[in-house]
């Protein structure tokens, strides 16, 4: 029989979460959004969770990392705070897909940076920039003699000034290649920072890859190569749970709003139709991110897993999520005729 159910230590780590996103992320949120940065204090101690020193510091033989209890911790984590979810996500990212994916040298160089007690950020680089300037110029590699030189733009990687790595996804012309960039290189560039409309403290900003130099070593997987389209799907329902920790968030500032909101003398949240979508809204939030996480991946080996089928749920359960995001924040301030 197929069982949802958590299990103990799911439930521990869970609980564990929800009481520092309680306690320490959310009162610090809306400071680190006004000043759009976030507090190097605070990013030291949601590093100090371990997390991410859980899977870089795993037997290097062990390449199924706990995709369900990522997606729980980080549902629990975006209740408190997206932006300081977002932030912890990006590296959690890399390293699992360096240690899934990544070969033996890779994992060995590599995972051991991110084991240690001081935050060490790194992202996935997947989106094409594409809304302005960059519009249809998607990342290439082109190999050449040692190596290959990537050119392109990826677009709102997550406090980009501060990473030391990158994984950009480019097309080559035996497919699409993951390679492994450190942002110190020669070519790779970092625009100043926009700012966006919310989730200002991850100072977002497009990584421009002028012709740099990779070897060849730096491809993900090396000679074996890497699955790209499930470093892509893991993403997709890292979001989902963020989104979905996110809209939970909203709905703890809609509730009491409605109870103390008085129009006419009456609490708004008496008023039927109110009271029926913040029903509605309770009872979809009950079905967190654990249903994106096994429904989109699962914890079974990549060999076991169908990929058309987890790519497919990966990107309905993120469009559910953000859609539903959307739908709590655009009901924080209810709108009634007076």
């Amino acid at each position: 029989m197929i069982s949802f159910a958590l299990t103990e230590d799911q439930e521990i780590a869970r609980a564990t979460a929800a009481d520092f996103a309680r306690s320490v992320l959310r009162p610090a949120a809306r400071a680190a959004d006004e000043t759009a940065a976030l507090p190097a204090p605070l990013v030291s101690t949601v590093w100090a969770l371990g997390f991410i020193q859980a899977i870089a510091g795993a037997e290097l033989g062990s390449l199924e990392q706990p995709t369900v209890l990522n997606a729980l911790l980080l549902e629990e984590l975006a209740r408190g705070d997206a932006a300081a979810a977002v932030a912890i996500a990006a590296p959690l990212g890399f390293a699992k897909a360096v240690a899934e994916q990544g070969s033996e040298r890779e994992r060995r160089e590599l995972l051991p940076l991110f084991a240690g007690d001081e935050p060490r950020l790194a992202a996935i680089a997947h989106v094409d920039s594409g809304w302005f300037e960059d519009a249809a110029r998607p990342t290439k590699a082109a190999w050449v003699e040692g190596g290959c030189r990537l050119t392109g733009a990826k677009a709102l990687m997550p406090l980009a000034a501060e990473c030391s790595h990158i994984l950009v996804t480019a097309a080559t012309d035996s497919g699409t290649g993951a390679f492994i960039v450190p942002v110190a290189s020669d070519g790779v560039r970092i625009r100043p920072a926009n700012g966006t409309l919310g989730l200002r403290a991850l100072a977002m900003a497009d990584v421009v890859l002028d012709g740099a130099f990779v070897p060849e070593a730096a491809r993900l997987g090396e000679d074996a190569g890497a699955d790209v389209q499930r470093i892509v799907d893991l993403s997709r329902v890292a979001l989902s749970a963020i989104m979905c920790g996110l809209s939970r968030a909203v709905f703890d500032v809609a509730l009491p709003y409605a109870k103390e909101r008085v129009v006419h003398g009456e609490a708004i949240a008496k008023k039927q139709s109110v009271a029926f979508r913040l029903a509605r809204h309770a009872h979809r939030n009950r079905g967190h991110a654990v249903d994106g996480a096994e429904g989109g991946c699962r914890n079974r080996p990549r060999e076991k897993c169908d990929p058309q089928r987890s790519t497919r749920a990966a990107l309905c359960r993120r469009g559910r999520y953000a859609d539903r995001g959307r739908r709590r924040a655009d009901f924080r301030r209810p709108r009634l005729r007076t």
